[in-house]
């Protein structure tokens, strides 16, 4: 009779062990999908910040071509040595 009563305490300790366990994986997976979501939303922000620098860089390397362009003597006329002051 005892080894009876011990068998069923073991059985539903086995049981709400098990429960326990599949909940848990439960709340792992959710976790994990969840998780897996910020990633792909974290790679979209990236590649749009990747995008916005190659921008700034164009917009920067486009302005040092025309500065490089430019006269300087040009844009400050009457501040060379030499030339009438106004």
């Amino acid at each position: 009779m005892g080894g009876r009563v011990a068998v069923w305490i073991l059985t539903a300790v086995a049981g709400v062990s098990f429960l326990a366990m599949v909940g848990i994986m439960a709340d792992m997976s959710n976790h994990m999908e969840r998780m897996t979501g910020q990633v792909a939303e974290l790679g979209a922000d990236v590649k749009g910040m990747r995008a916005s620098v190659e921008h700034m860089a164009e917009a920067l390397l486009q302005g040092s071509r025309q500065m490089q362009q430019v006269n300087p003597m040009q844009m400050l006329p009457g501040m060379a040595p030499g030339q009438p002051q106004r």
